[in-house]
């Protein structure tokens, strides 16, 4: 069911879709030390659990809430690392959601029903999905245009906590260790949404 599901948002609307689960207990696969855009590519193949200890990149630990009360230091490495000033970096932070609940793991490629699926799309692509969101509701789809915590915050997380799709366009460091192509956006889709997107493809 999971993935025919899944297969069948691709022949609408183009491969991959990565099926990603929010574990408030722990899987009983081991943890891999990957950022979690990283781990979105290659949890094509396998899945792959990340933890708060093995998690590597500090935004993904902020974004699933496995590093409260640190904002000011991630702040600061971003304003160095990203080459913004810092009050841009702390504004652009605040605005990214993230979770407040017990999760104790990312699974990224579950076998199980997930919580979203994240595709990095070509624009023809998300021009197809954006159509079907509008003919399935009354709103037209919004972009994310931050250029932080771009994937796991601003896409996986903001499209968990609020029940909607999300379309993000990545960070530079997302771009440049996630396998994020120059002609790619990163889009989320919640698992409740799938069949109304597709019955609106048609």
């Amino acid at each position: 069911m999971v993935q025919g599901k899944i297969d069948d948002l691709g022949k609408a609307f183009g491969w991959p879709w990565i099926p990603v689960k929010f574990h408030e207990t722990a899987p009983s696969e081991p943890a891999q030390e990957k950022r979690f855009c990283e781990a979105i590519w290659d949890g094509r193949a396998t899945p792959i659990v990340l933890t708060a200890d093995s998690v590597t990149c500090p935004g993904a630990k902020r974004s699933f809430g496995w590093s409260r009360g640190m904002d000011e230091a991630l702040a600061e490495d971003l304003s160095t690392s990203q080459g913004v000033m810092l009050g841009t970096a702390k504004k652009a932070l605040k605005r990214v959601p993230f979770l407040a609940n017990e999760t104790v793991a990312v699974e990224v490629g579950t076998h199980d029903v997930p919580d979203i699926l994240i595709s990095y799309a070509q624009p023809t692509t998300l021009m197809k999905l954006a159509r079907a969101y509008e003919k399935d509701g009354d709103e037209p789809l919004r972009p994310v245009l931050s250029s932080i915590l771009s994937v796991c915050g601003c896409a996986a997380v903001r499209s968990y906590m609020e029940g909607d799709v999300t379309v993000s366009l990545g960070c530079q460091i997302s771009r440049e260790t996630g396998s994020i192509g120059r002609d790619r956006l990163v889009v989320s889709v919640p698992w409740n949404k799938v069949d109304a997107l597709i019955e609106a493809s048609y």
